[in-house]
């Protein structure tokens, strides 16, 4: 299990009911992946995934839920948070819980404001947070192929600044926090492995 030694590596505490004597609850539809102890950290928020949290976070991403924004994450994200190749709505699949988590409270905050997601922050509550967080932590979806073909020069840059940065122009090199195949390192630091390259950009 690489979670607990990656935590570990960044000083930061894993939560003791995923890291230890983890207990699943009994299978439903949809949820299989509560029973993966590596997944089942990755959607911890404030308390360990259950099926009632994860059937909440369904219902207001699939449409609005009561209690939620009435707004379906589904029509910009997709159902299982594949996202869109155009950069304008970001993968959510398999992004630490407490990372998007804290992102939907920066939106209702106006920490981070922007115009699309602020407003259906703030409609949600914390709770409604939590669950659309732990969904997408636990939903899988393909990552979608580039829509061109990148330049050999572009990926060797991109990797080089990946590995190493970019000492002159004080660049530090993304692998040190989000790992060496953009893997990320739950629960704050996002994966970026397989998000759209438009997005990431426009970031």
């Amino acid at each position: 299990m690489r979670w607990p030694l990656l935590i570990a590596a960044a000083g930061i505490a894993a939560a003791p009911a995923i890291a230890q004597n983890w207990s699943a609850p009994p299978p439903v539809p949809g949820t299989s992946q509560l029973s993966d102890r590596g997944a089942a950290f990755r959607a911890t928020v404030e308390a360990k995934p259950t099926r009632d949290m994860f059937a909440r976070g369904r219902l207001i991403v699939m449409g609005g839920g009561p209690g939620g924004s009435g707004a379906a994450c589904v029509t910009c994200h997709g159902a299982t948070g594949g996202g869109d190749s155009s950069g304008a709505f970001p993968r959510l699949a398999q992004l630490p819980a407490w990372y998007m988590y804290k992102q939907l409270g920066d939106y209702a905050g106006e920490t981070r404001p922007n115009p699309i997601m602020t407003p259906i922050a703030q409609q949600l509550s914390a709770a409604d947070r939590e669950a659309v967080s732990v969904f997408y932590a636990l939903s899988q979806a393909e990552p979608q192929p580039p829509q061109t073909r990148a330049e050999t020069n572009a990926l060797q840059w991109g990797a080089a600044l990946n590995a190493v940065g970019s000492a002159e122009r004080g660049i530090p090199g993304c692998a040190n926090c989000h790992g060496a195949e953009g893997e990320g390192i739950a629960p704050s630091v996002p994966n970026l492995a397989g998000q759209h390259a438009a997005y990431i950009a426009a970031q």
